[in-house]
């Protein structure tokens, strides 16, 4: 009977002491992962501030190299020959296109920029080839291919041709210049 009635008299202070305990352990942990978060955060923003410091240092070198090639070499890139570059462009698609038909409209001047109507035709045996060829004149940039229309069919021979309509957009380096939402402008 005596140990029943100790351990009648000690039962809530080893309650009371156990759930002390589990509160100083959850919080430990807690404190410990808080911690190991904290610093997890604050080297991702010493690395963010260290590629932000080198990012404007390459800027300002490129702006430097471009100060140097107007001055040097008497440069003007608002001088520059928009049919060359789209000629050169068109060279590079139908040596990296070598199985496509490429066929070539008229030039049409619009407001800060020239276009030429660039058409093309291709075989296709698959539907990954089709995303290529997208995905090809997609990543086209200066000067930029811009899809009018993209048609799949299907000829009597039985083979499936890719038809893409589209402009190449050669954008005046003026109008560039003037854009306000680049990063630089």
């Amino acid at each position: 009977m005596n140990y029943f009635r100790y351990l009648k008299k000690s039962f809530a202070p080893y309650l009371l002491s156990g759930l002390v305990l589990g509160i100083a352990v959850f919080s430990l942990i807690t404190g410990q992962r808080y911690s190991s978060h904290l610093s997890g955060v604050l080297a991702d923003m010493n690395n963010i501030t260290e590629n932000k410091d080198r990012i404007k240092k390459q800027i300002v070198e490129i702006d430097d190299l471009v100060d140097f090639f107007r001055e040097k070499y008497d440069v003007d890139f608002s001088d520059a020959n928009y049919d060359a570059i789209i000629f050169r462009t068109l060279d590079r698609m139908k040596s990296d296109l070598d199985k496509a038909t490429i066929r070539v409209g008229h030039f049409d001047p619009k407001a800060g920029a020239k276009e030429l109507v660039v058409e093309i035709e291709a075989t296709v045996s698959s539907y990954r080839m089709i995303v290529d060829y997208v995905e090809y004149v997609e990543a086209l940039r200066i000067p930029d291919y811009r899809i009018e229309d993209i048609s799949i069919s299907r000829e009597e021979e039985g083979r499936i041709v890719l038809y893409i309509r589209g402009f190449l957009v050669m954008p005046s380096f003026e109008a560039i210049l003037m854009r306000k939402d680049t990063p630089y402008g």
